[in-house]
């Protein structure tokens, strides 16, 4: 069952009764009844249940009355409604009576009996007179629940520095502690600003791969430890654990050169037999720069676009060399460039120019009225060749290309 802020129990379902998912159903409460949704049947519910060791005997599981009739739903949402009253309301009591705590939410039962009351508190409360006071103001049983900081960010929402809405108001149920270590397991600047949550503790997330770092770092020598070469000594500076790649330097330089771990820890067996290799370049290991990483994507979508049906691939050859080649993507009315090429001997020879006007020319042909094409806002050589071919600046699209991340100005040319 599935109550307010993703609060979830257990219930025992009557005979003779069935329920499906997202049924809205009355349940037992403590005391009276509840209104909630059902959320997971079955075998998964049985599977939840061993997960949290419930055992589907014990007779602490309340029971399941009956689908939800049309005046306990009406009750139930005049029940929600007065939530956020109730929260305002009580807010201004605590001040009031001058009590170190925070209420955090209110959550009426949907028979209007009882009402919890969630607060976070640094030291221990004293709220035997709010319970009073809240009783005569609500006329209902009343029930404080201290609850922590996490908890509270999950109950009140928001959006985490990743762009996606908090773990912990979404699907985070259990809250395991989180400590400096995960984060520089994984390789990660203990940086407090950037480590903290919206609840001012330790990013739940750095847990998620903790344990994929960890296996990983198995196979890793020890970090920090110098090795000798007839060169000098280079000193360790960081680590690409995923990668099983270290970064070292010579003592006195900057220059980084990455070495695989393996070959790392044959060079300290090497130097633990007092045997030095002559250089650490010897062990470079050549990384993939980011221009060679965009070109290799380039290459697998202007494949794609050969075998889509709905493309047109011109290419632009001298005898049987190729100098160039343009891509586009017909949509109905639409044609999208999505690739324009020419080799280095061939560029500032009109190419481009012909290749531009002779897809223009056959997508016309087809239907087609307006072409479109995007290019990075750094790149004004290519702005300035398509401006010559009539193209059109229309708006930008923020931070479209990632190696390395960039703008992208939107161009087009209107064919009628």
């Amino acid at each position: 069952m599935l109550f307010k802020n993703n609060h979830k129990d257990f219930y025992r379902l009557p005979d003779g009764l069935e329920v499906t998912e997202g049924d809205i159903v009355a349940v037992e409460g403590q005391p009276g009844h509840d209104v909630g949704i059902v959320c997971l049947t079955g075998e998964l519910c049985r599977i939840q249940m061993r997960r949290r060791r419930i055992s589907p005997d014990s007779e602490n599981i309340r029971r399941l009355f009956r689908r939800a009739k049309e005046a306990d739903i009406e009750r139930w949402a005049e029940s929600l409604k007065e939530e956020y009253r109730a929260l305002l309301r009580t807010r201004k009591i605590v001040e009031e009576l001058g009590l170190d705590m925070k209420v955090n939410d209110v959550e009426i039962q949907g028979d209007h009996s009882k009402a919890i009351f969630y607060y976070t508190a640094d030291e221990r409360v004293d709220f035997r007179v709010l319970i009073k006071v809240l009783a005569e103001e609500f006329r209902m049983r009343i029930e404080m629940k201290q609850i922590g900081v996490r908890q509270e960010a999950g109950k009140v929402g928001g959006i985490g520095t990743c762009g996606r809405e908090l773990c912990c108001a979404t699907w985070l149920t259990n809250f395991r502690s989180v400590t400096t270590s995960a984060a520089k397991t994984q390789q990660i600047m203990p940086n407090p600003q950037k480590l903290a949550g919206q609840c001012g503790k330790l990013k739940c997330c750095l847990n998620f791969e903790y344990e994929v770092y960890a296996d990983a770092l198995k196979k890793f020598p020890p970090a920090g430890q110098a090795i000798r070469f007839q060169k000098g000594l280079a000193l360790y500076k960081k680590t690409d654990v995923l990668r099983g790649i270290m970064w070292y330097a010579y003592e006195g330089e900057n220059d980084l050169i990455a070495v695989k771990a393996d070959d790392v820890k044959q060079i300290i067996a090497m130097n633990r037999n007092q045997q030095y290799p002559e250089k650490l370049e010897d062990f470079q290991v050549q990384l993939m720069s980011t221009t060679g990483i965009e070109q290799e994507a380039s290459n697998a979508e202007f494949e794609s676009e050969l075998q889509n049906a709905s493309s047109l691939c011109l290419c632009a050859l001298e005898g049987e060399d190729a100098l160039g080649c343009i891509a586009a993507n017909l949509s109905e009315d639409t044609a999208f460039i999505s690739k324009v090429a020419v080799t280095p001997a061939a560029r500032r020879k009109g190419v481009a120019k012909a290749l531009l006007r002779t897809l223009c020319e056959q997508v016309s042909e087809r239907g087609v009225k307006e072409v479109t094409l995007e290019v990075r806002a750094s790149n004004e050589a290519a702005q300035a060749l398509y401006t010559s071919c009539d193209f059109e600046k229309i708006g930008k699209r923020r931070d479209f290309y990632r190696f390395p991340k960039e703008d992208a100005v939107i161009m087009t040319k209107n064919l009628c």
